[in-house]
């Protein structure tokens, strides 16, 4: 885990916390603020770490898993964070992965996952704190456009970019098995909750 440089500073994509209990996705001004508020949630939903010490650990520690070097210090040298970068951008390993993905979904006749199992998949996603928004993002053309190919009824306005894997949540929950392997470009680290390292297997 890690905490941030300067708690006094908003952090790029401003002051949220999602409380993975509820999926409650909390905002304020300050850390002070939205440790307030995220204590005043927990006890009314009688959840733990309800001490304004205890939220505000939780809340950087959330906050750092989305962000980087610049603005997060890991907790001590045998801490295992992996920064991610502030803005997210398009590698070559990841653009010859979705060139794979595409070739294997269209291969499958542009199958989707069943709807239940698409929106339990949302659902763990929304509830993530790598679920990143395209606001900011060099790439948000290119996102756009992978979204477009996923029916307007399917798509999540909750739903962002993967701060693991950079790929689009609107898609990637939506696509079978075969196409998430496709898609895998390796080396991806994901969170102990997600779903996707089912589909891998």
């Amino acid at each position: 885990m890690a905490r941030m440089r300067f708690a006094s500073t908003v952090p790029p994509r401003g002051w949220f916390y999602i409380q993975k209990e509820t999926l409650l996705r909390v905002t304020g001004e300050s850390l002070g603020d939205l440790a307030a508020k995220g204590v005043s949630h927990r006890k009314y939903k009688g959840l733990p770490g309800d001490t304004l010490e205890q939220a505000k650990l939780d809340i950087e520690r959330q906050i750092c898993s989305r962000l980087g070097k610049r603005d997060c210090l890991p907790e001590g040298t045998a801490d295992e964070w992996k920064p991610v970068n502030d803005v997210p951008t398009i590698k070559l390993s990841q653009v010859i992965a979705f060139s794979k993905a595409a070739i294997e979904w269209i291969g499958t006749g542009r199958e989707l996952v069943d709807k239940t199992e698409a929106d339990r998949r949302a659902e763990i996603c929304k509830g993530c704190p790598l679920n990143n928004p395209m606001t900011g993002c060099k790439c948000s053309i290119f996102y756009k456009m992978v979204n477009k190919a996923i029916p307007f009824e399917r798509r999540d306005p909750g739903l962002g970019i993967c701060g693991s894997c950079g790929c689009s949540l609107q898609a990637k929950t939506n696509l079978p098995a075969s196409t998430i392997k496709a898609a895998e470009s390796g080396g991806v680290s994901y969170p102990a909750h997600c779903w996707v390292p089912g589909c891998l297997e």
